[in-house]
């Protein structure tokens, strides 16, 4: 076996960055004792904090209704809108419900069929019976009412609707409109309708007023979408 020279030696060491390499190799352990000091002179709790920091930013399970930590906040890319009906829904749960609001197909109520017939009270200003429109059990995914299309408005007079959430008998209010039909005026039109994000499910029925003394009635379907 050739021997290696020293020059061959140095040269696969490098230059000295003290007087030598021992001195070197003293200052690196130096150093490393130093770290070691400081390291073992950290609080007791240090490992734990480090990882509930790691844990407070680690991706959360899709649509977690927690909402303890920054990550569980902002939520993953998978959440669905609303975070899929949790009472705490995420940043992206919240984001993706508003691209689907923007973005989801418009859908109408009833469709392929006639719209549905609602009867004023007889007495001025009075709401008249609720009438369902959506059955319960129907639109199977949390929905949004934008527009109210009414259609066959009896007579020319001025009208209020109410659109109603629940069973019957348990009604709440969720949105209102006011029209009115002139003597010339076309007996349909389409009104927009600000109503909060609806349950999947969810049973949704109407009620009118008109002016005049008289059971006036309008047709009514629903342009909706879903999220």
């Amino acid at each position: 076996m050739a021997k290696t020279s020293t020059n061959d030696v140095l040269t696969r060491l490098g230059t000295p960055v003290l007087a030598s390499i021992s001195l070197d190799i003293a200052d690196v352990e130096s150093k490393v004792d130093d770290i070691e000091t400081k390291t073992n002179n950290l609080p007791a709790n240090t490992t734990t904090e480090l990882t509930d920091i790691k844990n407070k930013f680690a991706v959360p399970t899709v649509d977690s209704a927690l909402d303890t930590t920054v990550s569980e906040v902002v939520g993953t890319k998978s959440d669905s809108a609303f975070s899929d009906g949790s009472s705490t829904p995420s940043v992206i749960g919240h984001l993706q419900a508003n691209y689907l609001h923007v973005h989801s197909p418009s859908k109408v109520y009833p469709t392929l069929a006639d719209a549905v017939t609602i009867t004023a009270h007889n007495d001025a200003w009075t709401l008249g019976n609720k009438i369902e429109i959506v059955p319960a059990d129907t639109i199977v995914s949390k929905f949004d009412i934008h527009w109210i299309i009414l259609q066959a408005i009896s007579n020319a007079d001025e009208y209020e609707l109410v659109l109603w959430k629940g069973g019957a008998g348990a009604e709440i209010e969720i949105g209102r409109i006011a029209f009115s039909r002139t003597g010339n005026f076309d007996r349909s039109t389409n009104l927009p309708v600000q109503v909060a994000p609806v349950d999947a499910n969810t049973r949704i029925s109407a009620s009118l007023a008109c002016k005049s003394v008289g059971e006036y009635t309008v047709g009514v379907k629903l342009y909706y979408h879903t999220y």
